[in-house]
């Protein structure tokens, strides 16, 4: 089930990332960048703390510009941690 939930809010980012919005492009690239590498670790069985890290890091640079993709990004590091990652 958590499985299902983080595809929503990887679908929701994504959804976010191609729409117009005033990202600039530092933000959208640390984005893709972080989809990609949570998408890629979902394929993977081992543990990687930078991730959650990298996460966290972004939540907090996007919190003020872009609340709505940083309260996605902590849907996302919520499901992640569920999972045990």
């Amino acid at each position: 089930m958590p499985e299902t939930r983080l595809n929503e809010l990887l679908t929701e980012l994504h959804d976010s990332l191609e729409g117009p919005g005033e990202l600039s492009p530092e933000d959208r690239a640390l984005l893709e960048s972080l989809a990609a590498d949570i998408r890629e670790r979902l394929d993977k069985d081992d543990d990687e703390a930078s991730l959650t890290d990298r996460l966290a890091e972004a939540v907090e640079q996007l919190e003020q510009s872009h609340p709505r993709i940083a309260y996605t990004l902590r849907g996302v590091m919520d499901v992640l941690a569920k999972m045990g990652i």
